[in-house]
């Protein structure tokens, strides 16, 4: 691994993953050899103003052996890692408030994905939410597209299964972490995960062994929507993990897609009603079945700075799906 690498492996370690203390910390040297140079010599005066543990952290990891382990590890665990130095890093990601300083993955991740739209839900999601995002995920992958999920249970498992149904896909899903690349979440997920590293890849901010704790799940729903030209939702709670990735995309410049299922009394599905009744993100009319590629698409994901549109499904008689607009409930 190249010195700039292990620099950069060094500080983020330090930092324990803090992009805005990174870079501040960054910005006070011409580089991070300087920087590690001055901690190795116990010259902390462009240090003076961060915690003792973080200055503790510092100290450790600068040291080569530590190093020396930490990419051992990474080498010998197939974990490839880049930074915002890198000419692998998305390019969609750099653009964001906060991007990662280090990046870990395993499998193939371009540095320009094919139409990337995340697909957010709820864990504990509906038969016909499942339906609708599986079908959702392997219909963008087939027109080219690249689904990009967390992985989770429900929803987010559905669209990446969907997406890998698609034999003729090159990079049909991107599976972003919010937890160590070496930790598989939930834990039925193994086989997932490694379909998912064959054709795609997964990737993570978060150290390795870094548990799924809650707290970690906003930190990653940001990357979500970042590495995405537009997110769509499927069953989501008002103040669920799955309304603060839509939030992200909503205050960025990214578009916003809702899939509402076929009723509302159920709380989980009234998150992309409602936005569109705040005026969020726009409805999406029109009857061709999930034409999420070609209007939403070309219409607003490769037009940054618009709100989107927001897409319903519901079927027709025939069992296919449909859009409908935000006033009309799907029949089953």
């Amino acid at each position: 691994m190249d010195e700039a690498t292990r620099n950069y492996l060094w500080l983020n370690y330090a930092t324990s993953m803090n992009p805005r203390l990174f870079f501040e910390l960054l910005s006070r040297f011409d580089d991070l050899s300087e920087a590690r140079e001055a901690v190795l010599k116990r010259d902390f005066e462009a240090f003076s103003d961060v915690s003792e543990i973080v200055r503790d952290r510092l100290i450790a990891a600068a040291d080569d052996r530590f190093l020396d382990r930490y990419c051992g590890w990474l080498l010998r665990n197939e974990v490839k890692v880049i930074t915002p130095e890198s000419d692998e890093y998305p390019a969609l990601l750099s653009e964001i408030y906060d991007p990662p300083s280090v990046l870990f993955y395993k499998g193939t991740l371009p540095k320009e994905l094919p139409l990337p739209i995340a697909m957010v839900g709820a864990r504990n999601c509906t038969d016909y939410g499942r339906e609708v995002a599986e079908l959702l995920g392997e219909q963008l992958a087939e027109r080219g597209a690249t689904v990009v999920t967390g992985l989770a249970a429900g929803i987010d498992s559905a669209a990446a299964k969907g997406a890998l149904s698609v034999g003729a896909s090159t990079c049909p899903v991107i599976g972003v972490l919010g937890c160590g690349i070496d930790v598989v979440y939930p834990q039925g997920n193994g086989a997932l995960y490694e379909q998912v590293i064959e054709r795609g890849a997964i990737v993570t901010e978060f150290l390795p062994k870094t548990p799924p704790i809650a707290q970690n799940f906003p930190i990653r729903n940001r990357i979500m929507s970042g590495i995405s030209r537009g997110v769509v939702v499927i069953e989501a709670g008002e103040r669920s993990g799955t309304s603060i990735t839509a939030d992200c995309a909503g205050t960025g410049t990214r578009g916003l897609c809702g899939a509402g299922a076929d009723h509302r009394s159920d709380e989980r599905r009234h998150e992309p009603h409602d936005r569109a009744r705040r005026g969020k993100a726009r409805d999406l009319r029109g009857g061709d079945p999930f034409g999420v590629y070609r209007r939403c698409g070309r219409r607003c994901f490769e037009r940054r700075g618009e709100a989107g549109d927001v897409y319903f499904a519901r079927r027709n008689r025939a069992g296919d799906l449909y859009g409908a607009s935000a006033g009309r409930k799907g029949r089953g």
